[in-house]
């Protein structure tokens, strides 16, 4: 197979799966094995800022017939000299990973040492970031700048091959924790959404977003304002954010205006336009609504996606008893109901959208191979989306059933629904 670029998939491998696959399609997925996956496009084809499934994105340099540590060694004597004739002048820091390979730390720092002194003897300064286990930890690639100004070279097995790449980006997992932890407006009470679930679920909802050029992106029960931001980083200059509390509104709002002013990215649109509005998500009239803001020339008043983290009914710290929970899931389905016939009533055939609803645990999970949805109690309604107007995607690399964001110890997870309207 042709690999050019190497993906490391986020703590729940699949959903990091299903946001490839709908950024690149099935085909550009070479192969997957464990949390990995090798793709079969170049890594600058890669936008790995708007990723929140993936951890870290590495350059396929080649790929060896033989997984023994001399041949590697040999190799990379050979290929790291070469290599370094084009990398800028200055002091160079480079670090090794290894993955898969039957390598101890010993023989790691060993590789490392050969490396450095082959790439000593051209005249370069030379620095070997120390490797404490396997594979260096994110933070010791963000310092070091490894994956920037420096070399971490990923050594990963497959099979009786060895594929050697070199990290070109990684996931900025500091920058993450301002956005979720700094922003002005928060309420640990209705939940947060972290920024990293938002950029996937936007990614499902619209993965070209070319195509949202001009038409909004809708978020029907805006919260905080997660969503919102995260698609402002992503570039969709037109963002449009409804909520039934106006609490939650002014919140939102008062957010967007923090991102704006903190939060910087090249591809930050200058234009474009932001509304805020309250509404109830089972009755608003989004379509007037947008016909009637003050809004540019230049935007359609009309939905072109949806992204959204729906209600999740009520907070459980353990499991309930059965009936209190059949009953918390019987309120929570005509809610939803209600507000997926309302939302197919203003959205056009082909209209694509991503909407995290709730789903509950019941047990854990025995294994890894578990059919993840026999631990979970799911909506009714999720066996009549097709009556409400909605057709459900699915993907080659994740199931539907793998498309649940949960965390160990939870009761309420969130299941993602990728439709299209009808």
């Amino acid at each position: 197979m042709n690999y050019q670029t190497i993906i490391f998939l986020g703590r729940q491998p699949k959903l990091s799966l299903a946001e490839l696959e709908s950024l690149f399609g099935d085909a550009a997925i070479a192969d997957t094995f464990g949390q990995i996956a090798l793709l079969d496009i170049e890594s600058g084809q890669v936008p790995f800022y708007r990723l929140g499934g993936s951890t870290k994105l590495a350059k396929v340099l080649t790929v060896l017939d033989s997984t023994k540590l001399a041949d590697i060694e040999k190799f990379l004597a050979v290929a790291c000299v070469e290599h370094v004739q084009q990398w800028p002048e200055g002091k160079l820091s480079i670090g090794v990973s290894v993955y898969g390979l039957d390598f101890g730390q010993k023989q790691i720092e060993k590789l490392g040492l050969n490396i450095k002194k082959a790439v000593k003897r051209t005249g370069r300064n030379v620095r070997l970031v120390p490797t404490y286990s396997q594979t260096l930890n994110d933070a010791q690639v963000l310092h070091n700048k490894l994956h920037s100004k420096g070399w971490e070279l990923c050594l990963v097995r497959r099979d009786n091959q060895t594929i050697i790449a070199q990290t070109v980006a990684i996931q900025d997992l500091d920058a993450y924790t301002y956005r979720d932890r700094s922003r002005p407006a928060r309420d640990a009470k209705v939940g947060m959404l972290p920024p990293k679930l938002a950029q996937i679920i936007i990614n499902l909802a619209c993965p070209k977003l070319e195509d949202l050029s001009d038409e909004y992106l809708l978020d029907p029960f805006c919260g905080t304002g997660v969503i919102n931001i995260e698609a402002y980083l992503m570039g969709l200059a037109y963002r449009a954010n409804t909520d039934l509390e106006p609490r939650m509104v002014k919140m939102a709002a008062d957010n967007g205006i923090w991102a704006n002013k903190k939060l910087t990215s090249s591809i930050v649109p200058e234009g474009g336009h932001t509304t805020y509005e309250p509404a109830d998500a089972c009755s608003a009239n989004w379509l007037d609504f947008l016909k009637d803001v003050n809004q540019p020339v230049s935007a359609k008043p009309e939905i072109g996606a949806v992204a959204c983290e729906t209600f999740l009914g009520e907070a459980y710290f353990k499991l309930p008893e059965l009936e209190q929970l059949e009953q918390n899931i019987t309120n929570v389905n005509h809610l939803l109901s209600q507000f997926l016939r309302n939302l197919a009533s203003q959205t056009r055939s082909g209209t694509r959208m991503c909407i995290a609803v709730p789903a509950w645990a019941v047990s854990a999970p025995r294994s890894k191979l578990q059919d993840l949805s026999s631990s979970f109690k799911h909506l009714p309604l999720l066996d009549s989306l097709e009556e409400f107007g909605y057709n459900r995607l699915d993907f080659k690399h994740a199931r539907r059933q793998d498309l649940i964001y949960h965390r160990p110890g939870q009761v309420v997870a969130r299941e993602l629904l990728v439709l299209v309207r009808k």
